[in-house]
C-alpha cells in the first residue's frame, strides 16, 4: 500500500513505525514463500545426482572385475531365454527394454520380429528354439573396473532346433547389448560350428 505525502504527515512517528513493520513483515513472508517455491521447483527439475541414481546392475565401482560383470550378464541372458521359453511376460518385462529388437542374419538377409520388446523376445525364441548355449569369458586377472557407462555386450552361441536353422549352419551366434541393466538389442548370425576329438 502506498501513502501520499499528505497522508504520511498525518501519521504519527509511532504509527508510521507500526505501519512499516506490518508491511515489512507481510512483504518478508511473501518473499520467503516465493523463494521456497522457487527452490522446490529447481530441486524437482534437476536430474538426480550420481549418488542418488541406482548403480549399474552387476557393477560395484572398485570391487567388480570384468569377469564378474560378464558372469552377471551371462546369467541375465539365460534368464531372458528361460523366461521367453516359459512365456513369462512379467519376468521379461523386467529384463527386456520396450524397444528391444531381435535380429538373426543369414548372409545378408536379416530375420526379425515386427514387434519390439517382450513380444519380439517371444517371436525370437519361437524361431530359435535353443537347446544348448555356450559363452566365453576371459580371465581378467587381479584387476577391477573403476569407471564405466553401464553399456555391456555379451556374446552367446546357441545350438538350435528352430526353423531359423538352414542348410550349411547348425548354430546361431548372438550379441546381447544391455543398457542400464536392461536388454536393448540382440543381433546375431547363423554359423556352422565344426568340432570333434583330436587324435
Amino acid at each position: 500500500m502506498l501513502y501520499s505525502p499528505r497522508q504520511v504527515e498525518k501519521i504519527s512517528a509511532v504509527r508510521w513505525v507500526d505501519v512499516f513493520r506490518k508491511h515489512f513483515q507481510k512483504w518478508s513472508m511473501l518473499t520467503i514463500k516465493a523463494a521456497v517455491a522457487a527452490v522446490l521447483t529447481l530441486i524437482i527439475a534437476l536430474p538426480a545426482s550420481a549418488a542418488d541414481q541406482a548403480p549399474c546392475p552387476g557393477f560395484d565401482a572398485g570391487e567388480t572385475s570384468s569377469e564378474e560383470l560378464e558372469q552377471f550378464y551371462a546369467k541375465r541372458v539365460v534368464d531372458i531365454v528361460v523366461a521367453a521359453q516359459k512365456r513369462d511376460d512379467p519376468a521379461l518385462q523386467t529384463l527386456v527394454g520396450p524397444q528391444a529388437n531381435f535380429t538373426i542374419w543369414s548372409g545378408d538377409v536379416g530375420v526379425s520380429s515386427r514387434q519390439r520388446g517382450v513380444a519380439a523376445a517371444l517371436d525370437w525364441i519361437e524361431r530359435l528354439k535353443p537347446n544348448h548355449f555356450q559363452t566365453e569369458q576371459k580371465q581378467s586377472g587381479p584387476w577391477v573396473i573403476t569407471e564405466m557407462d553401464c553399456k555391456i555386450q555379451i556374446s552367446f552361441l546357441f545350438r538350435s532346433e528352430g526353423e531359423i536353422i538352414r542348410s550349411g549352419s547348425n548354430a546361431v551366434r548372438m550379441d546381447f547389448r544391455f543398457v542400464d541393466g536392461i536388454l536393448d538389442e540382440a543381433e546375431g548370425s547363423l554359423v556352422f560350428v565344426l568340432e570333434g576329438p583330436l587324435g
